[in-house]
């Protein structure tokens, strides 16, 4: 949001947009990647209770629709935006994890306030409340000092019912008024660890009753993250198996006769929105030379140019590029 791309805008100044193809906001790299260029498109804010939540983004190819969308079709995404924001607000990761976080503290009232952490290998970890604390609160419960990071490396359940033990373990969440704290460790998947934490401004006394309430609850915070998960992954592979559909344009092509190198360039680009990479390089073998065509077909940016020029013979492999 604090960035100066064309998304980043939309969301300060949300309002239906139907940008020029060059327009300077747009990210350079991915632009010249992607060839947004030869695209028409339209921006939409899905927006909620005064909340920018999704962009919704549709175009087309210029060269087969002209130009400019028609403003019948902004208003209809418009309309559409309208109409799925709530679907949409509510399937973000952090609401998510918000209503959990109020089914829990429902169920362990009075408790002043739960919190779920989440922290999947190679991404930022996720925080979400109910209850009555501060953001700055949970932000700090995932400090150096705080009670999140032993759990999520694999520490064990902390259980702090007397109001002295929380201010000599964590002596910032005593000063904002926990006096009582029950921290469990989430097994999500091997990628994913958590915590669920339960925290009372009154000391609580966890007996086998409540410690055994707790777990149960935290085992069905474990159940439904690992349900969403897998959705998930459904959504991807659902979207990779349409993306398999664009193959079909490449045997199109073979049946139109069209000429080699666009359907080299169909599948070259197909192979770099596919499997979401930085450059695809297709060579044509030439079987009454032994040798392969030079320069290559290439969808996305190439690093060093110079790398991709010379003659190239059977059994030789590049990769200086």
């Amino acid at each position: 949001v604090n960035g100066m791309d064309i998304m980043a805008d939309i969301v300060k100044n949300p309002r239906a947009q139907t940008p020029d193809p060059d327009d300077p906001r747009f990210e350079r790299k991915t632009w010249r990647v992607f060839k947004h260029g030869l695209l028409a498109r339209a921006y939409v804010p899905v927006v909620r209770g005064g909340e920018v939540v999704g962009v919704l983004q549709a175009g087309w190819e210029r060269a087969h629709k002209g130009d400019q969308i028609d403003q019948k079709l902004v208003g209809e995404l418009c309309r559409l935006a309208a109409e799925y924001a709530d679907t949409i607000a509510d399937s973000r990761p952090h609401a998510f994890l918000e209503r959990l976080c109020r089914i829990v503290m429902d169920a362990v009232s009075p408790c002043a306030a739960v919190t779920i952490h989440t922290c999947q290998d190679g991404q930022q970890p996720m925080a979400a409340r109910a209850g009555t604390y501060s953001s700055a609160y949970v932000m700090s419960l995932a400090g150096a000092d705080g009670p999140v990071n032993p759990l999520i490396s694999g520490g064990a359940a902390n259980w702090l019912d007397v109001a002295t033990s929380v201010r000599h373990h964590y002596p910032g969440l005593y000063q904002a008024g926990c006096r009582s704290l029950a921290a469990i460790p989430l097994s999500i998947g091997p990628e994913t660890r958590g915590a669920l934490l339960v925290h009372f401004t009154v000391e609580q006394r966890f007996g086998n009753w409540m410690k055994e309430q707790i777990r149960l609850l935290a085992q069905g915070v474990e159940f439904s993250v690992q349900n969403r998960m897998l959705l998930t992954r459904f959504a991807l592979f659902s979207s990779s198996a349409w993306m398999q559909s664009r193959l079909k344009t490449v045997e199109d092509a073979l049946v139109a006769n069209a000429p080699l190198q666009e359907v080299l360039q169909r599948v070259a680009d197909h192979f770099l929105y596919n499997l979401e990479a930085d450059l695809v390089t297709l060579y044509e073998y030439r079987p009454e030379r032994h040798d392969f065509r030079v320069p290559p077909v290439t969808a996305g940016e190439i690093v060093v140019e110079a790398a991709m020029k010379g003659t190239i013979q059977t059994g030789n492999l590049l990769w200086d590029c």
